[in-house]
C-alpha cells in the first residue's frame, strides 16, 4: 500500500525490460518505491537489468515470466507478482513490439503477431491487472502506448 505520503511502495512492470518502464521504476525509487516485479519474456536475460535497479536503490527486485501473446497466463502472472509483493500499488503496462510495414506486407502472420502483442496482450493483461487492483481495493494501472515507428 502507498506510504503515508502517497508514494508507491510496490510495482509490477509488464514489459520489465522496456526502457521507459525501467526509467519509471528508477524515478519511483527516488520516491521510496523499494519492491518491484519485472515481468519479462526471458527472465534469465533480465538478471543484469534487475541488478542495475538494485544498484539504483530498488531494494527488492524480482523477475518473472510474462508473454503478452499468452492471455491465458496473464491472471497467473498477476497472482505470482502478488505472491512476491503482496498488494500492488502500481501496475505498469510497458510492453509492445515495433513493426515494419514492408515486413508486414511480405508476412501477414508477423502483422497478426504484432497485433496479438500490442492490442490483445494489452487488453488481456490490462483487464487482469484491473481485476486484481479492484479486488484489493486500491492501486493504479498505467498503460503506455506509442505511435513510434
Amino acid at each position: 500500500m502507498k506510504d503515508a505520503l502517497g508514494a508507491v511502495q510496490t510495482a509490477l512492470v509488464l514489459g520489465g525490460t522496456s526502457e521507459i518502464g525501467l526509467a519509471t521504476v528508477r524515478r519511483l525509487a527516488q520516491d521510496r518505491c523499494r519492491r518491484v516485479v519485472l515481468a519479462v519474456r526471458d527472465p534469465a536475460a533480465a538478471g543484469p537489468v534487475a541488478d542495475a535497479l538494485r544498484a539504483d536503490g530498488v531494494g527488492e527486485v524480482h523477475v518473472i515470466a510474462f508473454d503478452a501473446r499468452e492471455p491465458a497466463n496473464h491472471t497467473a502472472v498477476l497472482d505470482e507478482a502478488v505472491a512476491l509483493l503482496g498488494d500492488l500499488d502500481l501496475v505498469l503496462l510497458a510492453f509492445g513490439v515495433l513493426g515494419d510495414q514492408e515486413a508486414f506486407d511480405a508476412d501477414p502472420a508477423s502483422a497478426a503477431d504484432a497485433v496479438a502483442v500490442n492490442l490483445s496482450g494489452a487488453v488481456s493483461s490490462g483487464l487482469a491487472a484491473a481485476n486484481r487492483l479492484r479486488a484489493q481495493g486500491h492501486g493504479t494501472l498505467v498503460v503506455l502506448s506509442s505511435v513510434a515507428p
